[in-house]
């Protein structure tokens, strides 16, 4: 966890980051669309 606060999210995984958003209480969206 000491990474987080870094800012080296680079070290988690999509997973671990929405997990540890939604046990914090935050809603999650996520927008996906094509690339340009």
């Amino acid at each position: 966890m000491s990474d987080l606060p870094r800012g080296k999210i680079h070290r988690f995984s999509l997973d671990t980051l929405v997990n540890m958003a939604a046990s914090a209480g935050l809603h999650i969206e996520l927008h996906l669309r094509h690339a340009a």
